[in-house]
């Protein structure tokens, strides 16, 4: 397991912040509360298969023996799930779609990194502690943030792991690749943005708000990486040289969590405690979404080529969507208090979450 030099230390320009609805950079904010049309679909059905094993001594840099297909089968209203069990009392965290077309997903109870299949054979990779997000990189490399040493981490599709050092407080940021090559990531704890080389050299870049603790971490359709801050209250832009702008959001502890560009362009972003889906345009202003379920607790987000917007809700135990105009659908899991967090979609169209509390992921067929 190879060890990475820090580099680089603190630089980028910090620029003014703007007030959304304030007159600061963009104008007045727009709010739009209203939620639309309401669909709820079923978690009936009969189910199907068995449990995802899970064999084999894990050594460092390679994999565990893979484990058995099947899983647990329901669907209802026009979507099906299939849930897999996964071994160890784990707590499955953040969920990518990998460089292998695969789907990989972190297990930080347990420091390891796991690979299932579209038939739910699972392959388990250890790393150095308390891995959370992953993102596929330019390099073909999964890029992981790893909590507890403070490294981001990057594990080859074989299993070969290399750490690298970050200065700043990691705490559990989310990691994205970004448009200039390089791999991006929030440091809820160091109140920076810092990026990483496919080579593993590391720069961090302060964020102006004190303890603002950058989380979800996305790409503009500007290409420049975007962030928000959950204990501000705002969105920043990091230039690809670093420079920072934040935005003030007419929020108040919102809960800020995930941050996703759409098809028409705008930053989208899950609020965690207000219960609601913001959109943030290029140009300043500012759209919610009240989510139909109180209390949801919205989280990753991601769109699918339909152009809907596909998120868990944590609290209330769903799978939910909307579309551009705020009707949402949305979908009980099957298993009751699962606590589902993070989310992608396949290659196939199909979306796969992590079930936090219940050991398992999850795939939504819609």
């Amino acid at each position: 397991m190879g060890s990475g030099d820090t580099g680089g230390g603190m630089a980028g320009q910090t620029g003014a912040a703007g007030d959304i609805g304030h007159g600061g950079h963009g104008g007045a904010a727009n709010s739009g509360g209203a939620a639309g049309n309401v669909t709820t679909g079923g978690s009936g059905g009969n189910s199907a298969g068995g449990q995802a094993g899970l064999a084999g001594a894990a050594a460092t840099g390679g994999a565990a023996a893979s484990g058995g297909a099947g899983g647990t089968a329901s669907g209802g209203a026009g979507a099906h799930f299939t849930e897999y069990a996964i071994p160890g009392n784990a707590e499955p965290f953040g969920i990518t779609n990998g460089p292998d077309d695969a789907i990989w997903f972190a297990d930080p109870t347990n420091a390891l990194i796991y690979r299932i299949t579209s038939s739910g054979q699972l392959t388990s990779f250890p790393v150095g502690g308390g891995p959370h997000f992953l993102t596929t990189g330019p390099d073909g490399n999964l890029w992981i943030t790893e909590t507890t040493p403070n490294r981001i981490g990057r594990l080859t599709p074989s299993g070969q792991l290399d750490e690298f050092s970050v200065s700043g407080g990691l705490g559990n940021g989310e990691i994205v690749s970004g448009a200039d090559g390089n791999i991006w990531f929030g440091e809820t704890q160091g109140n920076a943005v810092g990026r990483i080389t496919p080579a593993g050299d590391v720069r961090e870049f302060p964020l102006t708000t004190a303890n603002s603790q950058p989380y979800g971490v996305g790409i503009g359709g500007d290409q420049n990486i975007w962030c928000v801050e959950r204990g501000a209250d705002k969105i920043a832009r990091i230039t690809a040289v670093g420079a920072v702008t934040e935005f003030s959001l007419p929020v108040t502890s919102a809960g800020l969590f995930g941050v996703t560009t759409g098809p028409d362009g705008a930053l989208w972003f899950s609020e965690f405690f207000s219960n609601r889906i913001g959109r943030f345009t290029l140009s300043g202003s500012y759209t919610d979404y009240t989510m139909p379920t109180l209390d949801s607790g919205p989280s990753q987000l991601v769109f699918t080529t339909d152009g809907r917007l596909w998120f868990p809700e944590f609290n209330s135990n769903k799978i939910g969507s909307m579309d551009g105009t705020g009707n949402f659908v949305e979908y009980p899991i099957p298993t009751a208090g699962a606590s589902p967090l993070g989310i992608a979609v396949s290659p196939e169209g199909e979306l796969w979450f992590t079930e936090t509390n219940a050991s398992k992921v999850g795939r939504l067929t819609p």
